[in-house]
């Protein structure tokens, strides 16, 4: 198998772009962990605290997995996708926000 045939799948131009959103979102999340694993541990200093985020992240994307699988064998994959994205940045935005400013009435301060 010559070089050129394992990579003609990229010369789709609709497949490049679904890679290298994939990839790009990858990164995303690898970056967000490190972040918010760091940031666990400089304003808790507890590691158990750090054990318990990572399992609660881990718990609930495993469930959604299984469930987005069903969702896109029933609906247009982009649009769920696009959809999960833009939900995933929403939740981000909320933890950046009291991550700056605080929350007064869930007491979480930094």
């Amino acid at each position: 198998m010559s070089m050129d045939s394992r990579f003609a799948i990229f010369r789709q131009r609709s497949f490049l772009f679904y890679w290298l959103g994939y990839v790009l979102s990858q990164l995303g999340d690898v970056i967000f962990m490190i972040t918010m694993s760091w940031m666990i541990v400089e304003v808790t200093g507890s590691g158990i605290i750090m054990g318990t985020f990572l399992m609660m992240f881990g718990i609930p994307r495993l469930a959604v997995m299984l469930i987005g699988g069903v969702m896109v064998d029933r609906y247009d994959p982009r649009k769920v996708m696009i959809y999960s994205d833009l939900l995933r940045a929403a939740v981000l935005a909320v933890i950046l926000a009291f991550s700056i400013g605080g929350c007064r009435s869930c007491g979480f301060f930094m």
